[in-house]
């Protein structure tokens, strides 16, 4: 639920308890309705309302409250990082592009907090382990099967590096399985949802967004979504690839993920 809603239904909760409590009261006492309400209220009566009214109002506070610091805290965060820490679906740069979608896929695919921190850290990190490759092998196209084994040997160098360092260290386990495939022909033979959500969605991103790019002319939206499902069921999760064309297409979703994404912890 929406910090915005809980607050309201607290403060729509608050008077009903008291309007009740007070029809309770008219009807047992005798007393009118309008004097049940405060005038001939017991002190101790009186004080139980106040304390129960509050008790309802302050969960619907905090949460909101809450809301507004985090919403304040990770805005500024995103200017110090000029709009680099939710990416751009505009920008001309791949990894802005590729972690504003993913951030917006985790958040409407419900995954936690803490799994969509390592996989912010992912979008950043995924290729670090390609420092240890020589660079003509990374530029070489096509690659033999031998040189396609050693490339592939990145995720798990990346782990590695990742692993030492104290702000990837909570991503190194992502970073080890994003060349996982949905299918099973990556390089640990993953099989479906034993491929972590996290690198499933960091897959199906990256090839959305990449594809765009590596045409000329370069492609639209839809053709780039048309070309995934081409991929869904063996390389893509067809739930990620079905749930990405929604975000799209579906305006009201985007917006609760861009909420969802925002309060985020």
């Amino acid at each position: 639920m929406r910090p915005v809603d809980r607050l309201l239904i607290c403060m729509g909760l608050a008077p009903l308890i008291w309007l009740i409590d007070s029809l309770l009261l008219a009807f047992t006492s005798g007393l009118g309705f309008g004097g049940s309400l405060w005038e001939n209220v017991s002190t101790p009566r009186l004080l139980f309302r106040l304390v129960l009214t509050l008790a309802v109002l302050t969960p619907g506070f905090v949460s909101y409250l809450g809301y507004i610091w985090r919403r304040y805290e990770i805005v500024c965060m995103n200017k110090a990082d000029d709009g680099t820490l939710f990416g751009d679906a505009n920008s001309q740069d791949d990894v802005r592009r590729i972690l504003y979608y993913c951030m917006r896929l985790a958040a409407i695919m419900k995954m936690p907090a803490r799994e969509r921190d390592k996989l912010r850290i992912l979008c950043y990190s995924h290729d670090i382990g390609m420092f240890l490759l020589p660079v003509e092998l990374q530029e070489r196209q096509p690659r033999t099967r031998q040189e396609w084994r050693i490339y592939m040997q990145h995720a798990a160098y990346g782990a590695q590096i990742a692993a030492s360092l104290p702000q990837l260290k909570r991503a190194a386990s992502l970073i080890a399985l994003h060349e996982e495939r949905y299918d099973g022909s990556g390089p640990n033979a993953l099989v479906g949802r034993s491929v972590p959500l996290a690198c499933r969605i960091f897959t199906t991103v990256s090839m959305f967004v990449r594809s765009m790019d590596a045409q000329e002319p370069q492609m639209t939206v839809e053709e780039a979504l048309d070309e995934l499902n081409l991929y869904a069921n063996t390389v893509l999760d067809p739930d990620v690839v079905n749930a990405l064309r929604d975000l799209i297409f579906d305006k009201r979703l985007s917006r609760l993920a861009r909420e969802q994404v925002l309060v985020s912890p």
